[in-house]
């Protein structure tokens, strides 16, 4: 099938008109395999719930639920101190015939259902016609700001504001509160705001095209329901919005359509005052290095079972704070033995199992030391 063939065919936009709770994703079938699912339409596995670990990521925090002309995804942008501004598709939204319209009632809510904005809605428009410039904002009263892990207000995403297509033709994250489903089985799931990955494949008639392909990394496009999304890429190693979801193209193709953000920053801006844009990654305050903390001070035990034995020690599992080896016998003397220990990260009192290398050194006075990573640990 010919890449542009479809785009002569019916399309269909993504606004998703039934009033229930609106989900996302669409994957292609080798992924809902992998992740557990059967192709037998009479075997249903829900493997949903796997898409929506990374969904509510620290980068991915700004993608909430537009409730306006049915139900879309949208970006928050930032608030100042009456109004949140809300990224979204121009077919989301009233009046998108016009450059502006004023009158709807808008709500935008978080994953968790808490609401950041709701009330009468400024909508501002491109002249809708298609997918090239089907893009809007709502600048919307606030209700509240949208919060990290912490309990912090998120950092206000990045935008694209250059329009390099090689650029674009990439790998993209999606994102969004569409309806779930494969490419064989259609529609599958009505709950959660999910994740996946892309890969924009073309960029026809100022539309950039994304599509998954069978048993490749990119097994995710947008569905019913996902309209307004933003697609991320990565810039100055930074995640960045650089297009905005438009229309797919039923479940077996696995396409969908998106805005490019940067063929309109110049409008973005004067919408937006307080839009961040690639420009001002550069400008953003250098972040702290994180300060571990070793939370237990217990050695590791090593037992010499065999103490004539030269060239070999033993681990002996016992009241110790690390997991692993399996195996009794340490890799000696050119290879390392695997272990893993937990370190509290200092500012948020959060856990991490961190997997240390250790190498048994034997030295002449019969001590042995096993130095990992700086952190040397005795034999008892």
């Amino acid at each position: 099938m010919n890449s542009y063939h479809f785009l002569s065919r019916y399309i269909c936009c993504l606004t998703l008109l039934f009033s229930t709770s609106a989900f996302s994703l669409g994957i292609n079938d080798s992924k809902y395999i992998e992740l557990g699912g059967s192709l037998d339409p009479s075997v249903f596995n829900n493997v949903s719930s796997v898409l929506e670990q990374n969904a509510n990521a620290e980068q991915l925090r700004s993608v909430g639920l537009v409730i306006g002309s049915g139900y879309c995804s949208g970006t928050w942008l930032g608030s100042d101190d009456s109004h949140s501004y809300i990224l979204t598709a121009a077919h989301c939204l009233s009046g998108s015939d016009s450059t502006e319209y004023s009158g709807q009632y808008v709500t935008f809510k978080q994953q968790d259902g808490t609401i950041i904005a709701a009330g009468i809605s400024t909508n501002y428009f491109r002249t809708f016609t298609g997918c090239s410039d089907d893009i809007a904002v709502a600048k919307i009263p606030k209700v509240s700001d949208p919060l990290d892990a912490n309990g912090d207000v998120i950092k206000q995403p990045f935008v694209d504001n250059n329009l390099n297509t090689d650029l674009l033709l990439n790998p993209a994250i999606l994102t969004g509160f569409g309806i779930f489903g494969s490419r064989s089985l259609g529609q599958l799931a009505y709950i959660g705001k999910r994740h996946g990955e892309g890969h924009i494949r073309n960029y026809y008639q100022d539309c950039l095209i994304n599509q998954a392909i069978e048993d490749t990394d990119s097994w995710a496009f947008a569905s019913p329901g996902d309209s307004g999304s933003a697609i991320w890429q990565q810039r100055n190693e930074h995640p960045v919005a650089v297009g905005i979801s438009s229309w797919w193209y039923g479940w077996q193709y696995g396409y969908s359509g998106h805005t490019p953000i940067a063929l309109h920053i110049d409008w973005l801006k004067e919408i937006v005052p307080i839009l961040k844009t690639v420009d001002d990654i550069e400008d953003e305050p250098p972040i702290d290095e994180a300060v571990w903390l070793l939370t237990h001070e217990v050695p590791v035990e090593t037992d010499p079972l065999e103490q004539d034995l030269r060239g070999s020690v033993y681990y002996v599992k016992g009241d110790n704070v690390v997991s692993g080896p399996t195996r009794f016998i340490w890799r000696y003397p050119r290879k390392v033995t695997k272990f893993s220990v937990v370190l509290t990260q200092k500012e948020n009192n959060t856990e991490h199992e961190v997997w240390l290398r250790g190498q048994r050194k034997t030295h002449c006075a019969g001590d042995v030391l096993i130095t990992v990573h700086g952190v040397t640990l005795r034999q008892t």
